[in-house]
């Protein structure tokens, strides 16, 4: 009788042993991508068509296409290709999913804007409401009525004022497209009003 295409439960026996005592040893560097495929299928904290975003050295954003035993395949939204991810080395990243957003306005987005302590925030204001305008019309982007662009001063620093563009969008994977007609709409509508974008340089004597 043949077992496994093997003479004798001895010599099967023999080999399924060596083949338990290599995945003892090798458990260190297959075990915890296992695991952590298994957290990420249980937890439901990303699942396959999630727009999530990782600090990779700089930021990634992608899609994710799958999460298989040992990887997860990501669609990265900036190059338009496949990346392939250690399910271990992703859990060593603070994974923010850009699809589960708490609000059901969608994702609150934020683009900032460095512009000069000279000009008056009064103005700054009526080139931001002209801005949303701009963008409404002629930069074929839609919100709906409640979620127009929240404008504040985010930072006030040595050479330029940050002020903070809050909007909400629930199309996450046009994400990257909409930042940046966001972000032209609000260029082109500055020069309308002669207000620079570009972070001055402060001199000071030293006296």
């Amino acid at each position: 009788m043949q077992v496994l295409e093997f003479d004798s439960l001895l010599q099967a026996g023999g080999v399924i042993g060596v083949i338990g005592v290599f995945l003892a040893l090798t458990q260190n560097a297959w075990a915890p991508d296992i695991i952590s495929g298994l957290i990420f299928l249980n937890s439901g904290m990303i699942e396959e068509g999630d727009v999530i975003e990782l600090d990779d050295n700089g930021t990634f954003i992608g899609v994710v296409y799958k999460t298989k035993m040992f990887h997860t395949e990501i669609l990265n939204l900036v190059n338009n290709h496949r990346v392939m991810f250690k399910n271990s080395r992703l859990r060593e990243f603070t994974i923010q999913n850009l699809s589960k957003f708490a609000s059901p306005k969608g994702l609150r987005e934020k683009l900032s804007f460095h512009i000069s302590y000279d000009v008056p925030g009064k103005k700054v204001r009526q080139m931001f409401t002209a801005a949303e305008k701009n963008i409404i019309n002629n930069c074929d982007m839609r919100f709906m009525d409640e979620n127009v662009l929240e404008v504040g001063i985010e930072n006030t620093g040595d050479h330029a004022i940050e002020w903070a563009v809050y909007y909400y969008t629930k199309d996450v994977k046009a994400l990257i497209k909409n930042r940046q007609k966001i972000r032209e709409c609000i260029l082109n509508t500055a020069m309308e009003f002669d207000i620079s974008l570009a972070t001055p340089i402060t001199f000071t004597n030293a006296g």
